[in-house]
């Protein structure tokens, strides 16, 4: 029985692939035997090698991907806990004002001090009309204060003249109820001041003088409400500016600027709450950014991973 080249054609992929059965090959080859275009064909079709199948590349891929997503949720997880870990320790450990106690500060008197005795002492220069410390030989007021005294400022009344000073003490709120195992250390003060008081805000304590009709405190700084207001400004306007070029090419940038005033915000919130006021700016405003560093990294990181599981689930 032959087969006509046609058929032969049809059956040419499977014969050079042995996938044929035994007589159907048989025929296959007695045509090729009589058939040179057929057999031409069969020696192209074996001539070819099939072209390798790329499997590795995928899962390489995927390895990627998986990785990176354990990264993501690591560390997300991990500035989560140090938020909150941080968050924890500022409101128990921040620092405040000691309320009076005795011991804190100890007037031991008026003395007569000269040049030679200014060693290992510090003083303090109440009027700046005063000679400096190593050519003063006069009356002075000598103070023992406690380690946790945390400064002092004097001020001159307009109307009579009095010089006040005006001591104040702080620590860490975990630590406000310990008592102070450190040495004292001594002031000079000179001129000799009118008054000595202990504290910056109400309730005060006279150390020094006589009691006056008036007096001052220290006011707390609102910086922290200048910034809390520039980082409104900031989010809401980079906010807009988000939303309505969310499809434009620089959406990615503005999301990530939009993120660094919210942060700020978030970070004021956690540590202040709605209050902006504060007696130490400096440590405040150094904690806030802190802070809002790691609150920027989770808000970048939780939108990313938000992205990676959106495009899974697509």
């Amino acid at each position: 029985m032959k087969l006509p080249c046609s058929v032969v054609r049809d059956l040419l992929p499977l014969h050079a692939e042995q996938l044929t059965e035994p007589e159907t090959a048989a025929l296959v080859e007695e045509h090729l035997h009589d058939c040179a275009p057929c057999a031409q064909r069969l020696a192209a079709m074996r001539e070819q090698a099939p072209e390798p199948v790329e499997t590795t590349q995928p899962l390489k891929s995927l390895k990627k991907q998986l990785r990176l997503r354990r990264l993501c949720t690591a560390l997300l997880a991990a500035l989560l806990v140090f938020t909150i870990l941080f968050t924890c320790f500022y409101r128990t450990d921040s620092l405040q004002f000691l309320p009076w106690q005795e011991g804190l500060v100890q007037v031991k008197g008026v003395e007569t001090v000269t040049p030679e005795d200014r060693l290992g002492r510090s003083y303090q220069l109440l009027d700046a009309a005063a000679v400096p410390p190593h050519e003063y030989t006069g009356e002075a007021l000598l103070l023992q204060t406690d380690s946790r005294i945390s400064g002092w400022r004097s001020t001159t009344s307009q109307e009579d003249g009095v010089t006040t000073v005006y001591l104040q003490g702080a620590s860490r709120r975990s630590q406000s109820w310990q008592e102070s195992t450190a040495e004292y250390g001594e002031i000079v003060l000179y001129p000799v001041p009118d008054r000595v008081v202990y504290g910056y805000t109400e309730p005060q304590q006279l150390l020094w003088g006589q009691e006056t009709d008036g007096g001052a405190v220290v006011l707390p700084r609102l910086v922290l409400a200048y910034y809390r207001l520039l980082a409104a400004v900031l989010a809401v306007v980079l906010g807009i500016l988000w939303y309505c070029l969310r499809r434009k090419p620089c959406a990615g940038l503005l999301r990530q600027l939009f993120f660094a005033p919210l942060a700020w915000l978030l970070a004021h919130l956690l540590l202040k709450g709605a209050d902006a006021a504060s007696f130490f700016p400096v440590s405040d405003l150094l904690c806030i950014l802190g802070l809002a560093v790691a609150i920027y990294g989770l808000l970048t990181l939780a939108w990313l991973t938000w992205k990676q599981h959106r495009s899974a689930a697509a």
